[in-house]
């Protein structure tokens, strides 16, 4: 498996991860019951009060003998539909404004612009939203309370489907280089703030295997600062390009 397919796979996940794309509602037998439903429907009215965030990525992929390792920091504001990315994915730097359906990117020096309307981006919810419709067609668990950087969060397990992860692969606008069947083993946890019932973390690890190779990939997703002005202003140059 090439270094650019590995990349593929690790950014399906990402963008289903990130909110970047909608998971229809669940239809499975599980689904979070008892106290993680209360603590999803808590967090589901929290997030309605905030539309601006700032987030953390860290992302690795290995398969044949390659590794693909990144880091991102960015900012989204849902309202103005706007979002901004600085991710530096082995070592190269990679710049990314989205505007409504417009995406500018700057790798190598260069902007591209790109349509992305196709993918409906704000249209598919929050992250949490998109969380909550995997949790509805999967088995949920919660493990109890831990600390992340200093703030006490309720640690929720979800152990995927294969319906849940039909769902979520058939999101991804023709761009995923996975299918269901691809998919070994996929695990997600989810933090949430127990003081305010606002998501912290994210992590997934996913295990796939295609054309006779197998890939894994790890995934951290974190968020803070809800309700800030994150100032997202697109560069002259990107709009000049």
């Amino acid at each position: 498996m090439r270094s650019r397919a590995l990349l593929a796979v690790a950014l399906t996940v990402l963008v289903a991860l990130s909110g970047c794309s909608a998971l229809p509602g669940g239809g499975g037998d599980s689904g979070p019951t008892g106290e993680v439903a209360t603590i999803q429907e808590q967090s589901m009215d929290a997030v309605a009060d905030v539309s601006t965030y700032e987030f953390q990525m860290e992302m690795s992929a290995s398969g044949d003998g390659r590794t693909i390792s990144a880091e991102a920091t960015g900012a989204v504001d849902e309202d103005a539909k706007r979002m901004r990315m600085n991710m530096t994915v082995n070592g190269q730097e990679i710049v990314q404004y989205v505007d409504g359906p417009t995406m500018y990117q700057k790798t190598n020096m260069l902007w591209r612009t790109q349509d992305i309307s196709e993918q409906n981006l704000w249209d598919s919810g929050t992250v949490l939203e998109n969380q909550r419709d995997l949790m509805d067609s999967s088995d949920v668990t919660l493990e109890g309370t831990t600390t992340i950087d200093g703030t006490e969060v309720y640690e929720i397990r979800i152990d995927p489907t294969k319906k849940a992860v039909e769902d979520l692969l058939s999101q991804q606008s023709g761009t995923s280089q996975l299918s269901a069947g691809d998919i070994d083993e996929m695990e997600l946890t989810q933090y949430v703030r127990t003081e305010d019932s606002l998501p912290k973390r994210s992590e997934v690890s996913l295990t796939a295997s295609s054309d006779g190779q197998t890939v894994d990939v790890d995934v951290t997703y974190t968020l803070e600062n809800y309700g800030t002005d994150v100032s997202i202003t697109i560069p002259e140059d990107a709009t000049s390009s």
